[in-house]
Order: C-alpha cells, then sequence, then structure tokens
C-alpha cells in the first residue's frame, strides 16, 4: 500500500516522506533503502518501474549487474548504485564506474538514499574528479535546491532529450572553473599584499580609522600590507588556532622600513619650487606643465584613471567612486582641475614620473625631486 501511496504524490511529498524515514532509523539495509527512498523518487520522476524498455532493476553488466538502469528505448541513460545508508565510499565509486566502463551510459549516481552523488561518466580525471553534485536528503532547507536539481538532472523527459546531460556538463564545468578560481586564490592574495591596489589600502585604512578614530597614513598602510606578505611568504596555511593569537604590529619595525625620504618640491631646469609635501609638490607640476600645454591636463588625465577613482578631473565629484572620499581628499588645482589626495610617497612619485614623460620632460635630469 504504501508504495500504491506514493504514485499519488508529487516530488517534493516524496522526497518529504522518504526524509521522514531516513531520520527515522528502521532503514537497516539496501534493500530497505530501495524500496523507501530510491525508487519512489525515481517514481516521481516519471519513470515507470514496470517498462522494461526504460526501466531495469539489477541490469547486467560485463562486471556484474547495476541496481538500476534508466533507459530510452533499451538503451541505458543513467546507471544508479544503491548502498545501505553511511555505505557509500570510494570502492562504490569505482563498482560504478566498472559498471559503466565503454558502455557510454552519460549518468551514473551512487547513492545511500540520504547522500546522491552526481557523475559524468565521460568526463576527463578520477571519479572523484567526475562528480557535478552531491545532494544530502537530511538536510531539509536545502529541499527547493534538490527538487529543482532533481527535475532538472534525472526527470524521464529531459533524461531522454539530452536536456540532463548537457545541464550536468554545463554545471560540471562551472565547477571546474569555481575550482581553478579557488585555488588562485592564495597566490592572488599575495600579488595584492606585494603591490597594494588603491582599493585595498583604502579598505584597510577606513577599518583602521572606524576603529581607533584616526585614519593611518597611507604609507604605513602598504609598509604594513607588504610586510605581512614577507612574513607569511613560505609559511604553510594556519590551521585552527591553539593558544592566543598574536597579530603583528601595525608599522613593521625602523629595520625593516628602510629609509624613505619625504618630497617637499622639484627642480625643473633654473626654477626651483618647495612646496613641503609631496601632494603639493604634484600639484604644483601638473599646474606649471599645464601653463605651457593647453592640453597637457587632458591627457595627463586620461593616463591617470584606475579602477577605483581619477587622478584629476574637472569635475570633482568625478575623483572617486566613494562619495565620501571626495570632503576629506581632494584639492583643487589653480588651473580649475581637481587632484584626488589620498596618496602614498610611492604613487606621487610615480604620477610625477608619468607627468614628465607626458610633457616631454626628462625625470631625474631636466627635472630633479627636492627631497629630505
Amino acid at each position: 500500500m504504501a508504495s500504491r501511496g506514493y504514485w499519488n504524490m508529487n516530488l517534493e511529498q516524496t522526497i518529504q516522506v522518504a526524509t521522514s524515514r531516513l531520520h527515522s532509523g528502521a532503514l537497516d539495509n539496501e534493500a530497505q533503502v530501495k524500496q523507501a527512498v530510491i525508487l519512489p523518487i525515481l517514481r516521481a520522476l516519471d519513470w515507470d518501474d514496470t517498462d522494461p524498455e526504460s526501466f531495469r532493476p539489477e541490469y547486467s553488466v560485463h562486471r556484474g549487474s547495476v541496481d538500476y538502469a534508466l533507459l530510452d528505448r533499451g538503451k541505458p541513460m543513467v546507471f544508479i548504485e544503491a548502498k545501505r545508508i553511511g555505505g557509500l565510499d570510494a570502492g562504490g565509486e569505482e563498482q560504478l564506474f566498472g559498471y559503466a566502463s565503454n558502455r557510454g551510459v552519460p549518468l551514473l549516481v551512487l547513492t545511500d538514499g540520504n547522500r546522491w552523488d552526481f557523475y559524468l561518466s565521460m568526463a576527463e580525471g578520477v571519479p572523484s574528479e567526475r562528480r557535478f553534485y552531491r545532494l544530502e536528503l537530511q538536510l531539509e532547507h536545502k529541499l527547493s535546491e534538490y527538487m529543482d536539481f532533481f527535475k532538472q538532472h534525472l526527470r524521464r523527459g529531459r533524461v531522454i532529450s539530452g536536456e540532463a546531460r548537457q545541464a550536468a556538463e554545463q554545471r560540471h564545468a562551472s565547477n571546474r572553473e569555481r575550482e581553478r578560481a579557488r585555488q588562485a586564490i592564495p597566490s592572488a592574495w599575495l600579488a595584492l599584499l606585494t603591490e597594494p591596489e588603491e582599493m585595498l589600502r583604502d579598505l584597510l585604512a577606513e577599518r583602521v580609522e572606524s576603529e581607533c578614530g584616526t585614519k593611518p597614513e597611507f604609507d604605513d598602510v602598504e609598509a604594513f600590507l607588504k610586510n605581512l606578505t614577507r612574513s607569511n611568504q613560505g609559511q604553510p596555511q594556519p590551521g585552527p588556532p591553539q593558544g592566543p593569537v598574536v597579530r603583528p604590529p601595525l608599522i613593521p619595525p625602523r629595520s625593516q622600513q628602510g629609509s624613505t625620504p619625504k618630497i617637499v618640491g622639484f627642480v625643473l631646469g633654473k626654477e626651483r619650487i618647495e612646496v613641503g609635501s609631496a601632494i603639493g609638490t604634484l600639484a604644483s607640476l601638473l599646474t606649471t606643465f599645464a601653463d605651457g600645454d593647453p592640453q597637457f591636463m587632458e591627457r595627463f588625465a586620461k593616463r591617470t584613471v584606475s579602477k577605483t577613482r581619477r587622478l584629476v578631473a574637472r569635475n570633482r565629484s568625478e575623483l572617486y567612486e566613494k562619495t565620501h572620499l571626495i570632503d576629506r581628499h581632494s584639492k583643487k588645482l589653480e588651473n580649475g582641475w581637481w587632484i584626488g589626495t589620498n596618496l602614498s610617497k610611492k604613487q606621487v612619485r610615480v604620477h610625477i614620473e608619468t607627468a614628465c614623460a607626458e610633457a616631454g620632460v626628462r625625470f631625474g635630469s631636466q627635472l630633479k625631486l627636492i627631497e629630505r
């Protein structure tokens, strides 16, 4: 009677009943898992277990028999191997792939009723690398996701039309892309720390300000990030903390900082301009170049646009994507343009070199910085 009742339930109701039986602890062996969980779900996915042209239990293969074969007019499209609850292991994978070897069966399923592992049989790699999805019915908060997956990848109409295989291949490809990206995270993080980008530096500086009320110097933030890289390179990834966590200092020891002179002005030809700060030096130099070349600022502006900001702009509002930075970190030049001032000394030097190149002035010979 229970089996007949299942025929009158939709997929959601079927899975709910199956999940309840899994929770009951009454399913002691593989046969009970098949009858109480696997078969009802397959029936709810439109597979008729009375039709030998579309459904065969104990399907014979040259190395034995697979528990269920789902077929299209006698041609196997899906192999399903069942185990007792908690009985899934690498041996089950090898057994299932052995059954499917050289038979051209697109999709393989290994399940103990609760956990369902789905594989592309003809993908590259060892069996575990060909798995494109895993679901666990006892994770009831994912019921909606699991229903959608079953319908996309195991409903009879989609399996026979080939849509299920296409969806599986797309998911498998997406999984591989995600894994490649995941493996690239550590090296990308180290690259960001080695040459900190503006966004990372700004985020850290803003967080420091929110915690202590004072915004740190950008040079100190960059020095901290680079020192963090030196400390972590070549070290194994840390596991869970054992004992108290010792945090690195915000500013590295002076022995590691080196000596960075302060830019206070420049000498251009016979003209000496001293303004007392790196930002002031850059601003004065840009004004000087613009006085001799009306198109200089337009050309320089195009060369100094980054992902999150413009170094110079005619309108103050165009300097930053984050509008709260505009008031605190901008300055109006004498020629009417605006410049963003949240720059480290290293960045100021780079922009000065860029300005010289755009103006046709040799940095280091025709123009020299005044540093102290």
